[in-house]
């Protein structure tokens, strides 16, 4: 059996070989050692999720982490209302205070229920502090068109089509609603093999 060699088409040029998977990769994708495949448009490997963010789940893992941040912002107003307002006199001392720096000390000094409220809250700052760090990290990364996965500066702008056009690859065609729920169905503009290069793009 003779094989022959074929060009790929210019549409394929930036088309490469995984080492890894011994097969041909469309540009943007990269092997998740993890999920042991490669991954359209691959952003990273979620912990959380337990699966790698791509091109089809990308608007979910924003949403996630959106919610996060709303949730966690949500929760603290109303735990401090609670903590500092109503339950004022229990908890505004200098000892509650170093608890809260130091969780520590819970274990050695306080009533349980007492505690426990302060260990939930200082859950509640680590998760609004993981909501903040988040969405600042990754939300540039949206707006510029590009994903985690870009190293070099060259790579990071190479598919920056706009604010606009770089939402719409990730929210999709209603990116307006998209956003409330991941119930709403929203279909990408972009089939995830085929990709248009800033530098094509006219101003």
């Amino acid at each position: 059996m003779v094989v022959k060699k074929v060009e790929a088409p210019p549409d394929q040029m930036d088309w490469r070989e995984c080492s890894e998977c011994q097969r041909l990769a469309p540009p943007r994708s990269w092997h998740c050692k993890v999920c042991k495949v490669c991954v359209l448009k691959r952003d990273h490997h979620c912990l959380y999720t337990g699966c790698c963010i791509g091109h089809r789940n990308h608007r979910f893992f924003m949403g996630f982490i959106f919610y996060l941040f709303v949730g966690s912002v949500y929760a603290l107003v109303y735990n401090s209302i609670y903590m500092w307002i109503i339950q004022g006199h229990i908890y505004c001392n200098w000892l509650t205070l170093l608890k809260l720096t130091c969780p520590m000390l819970l274990l050695v000094t306080g009533s349980f229920w007492v505690n426990m409220y302060l260990l939930f809250y200082s859950l509640n700052v680590l998760a609004l502090a993981y909501g903040v760090l988040l969405l600042g990290y990754h939300v540039p990364i949206v707006l510029r068109g590009g994903v985690s996965a870009d190293r070099t500066k060259e790579s990071k702008q190479k598919y920056d089509r706009g604010v606009y056009q770089n939402l719409r690859s990730v929210f999709g065609d209603r990116m307006h609603i998209a956003w409330l729920s991941p119930l709403i169905r929203s279909d990408l503009p972009d089939d995830g093999y085929h990709w248009t290069a800033s530098r094509n793009r006219k101003d």
